[in-house]
């Protein structure tokens, strides 16, 4: 995205044992997403202003703990099953990063956390409730000579 050479700046300026282990992949499909998650262990989401947040969904429905910042729409998305921290917060992002992956008690609460939370956002739900809320957009417009 936008940010792209800022992200390979900073991935440049890492020391030797930590430069060879960032991998800038771009743009990949949907069965290489899967993969990458399938053999993840913890989704870190820091991003500063987020309209949704579909990569935790990806990742509560694959069983990955999610450790996101507390920006934009993320914690109403995340609910409980996600680890929230402060967006620049790089120690509190590091901490809960160990703790999604080191505690195993939490790592299982947030997996299943994130199970139960994925269904709150499946394809049905979500139709009905665009539908429902156009309704009521169209519904509360005025237009001349239309009666209601």
């Amino acid at each position: 995205g936008a940010d792209a050479a800022a992200v390979a700046a900073a991935a440049a300026a890492l020391g030797p044992g930590q430069r060879e282990r960032v991998v800038l992949t771009g743009w990949i499909d949907e069965p290489a997403r899967e993969r990458l998650l399938a053999g993840a262990a913890a989704l870190a989401y820091p991003s500063l202003d987020e309209g949704f947040g579909l990569p935790m969904l990806e990742a509560f429905a694959a069983g990955v703990p999610v450790v996101a910042a507390d920006a934009g729409s993320l914690p109403e998305v995340a609910g409980d099953a996600a680890l929230l921290v402060p967006a620049t917060d790089v120690d509190a992002l590091a901490a809960a990063l160990v703790r999604a992956v080191g505690d195993e008690r939490e790592r299982a609460r947030l997996t299943t956390a994130g199970h139960l939370r994925v269904r709150a956002y499946d394809w049905a739900t979500t139709a009905s409730a665009m539908v429902a809320l156009y309704r009521d957009a169209v519904g509360s417009v005025s237009v001349p000579g239309r009666r209601r």
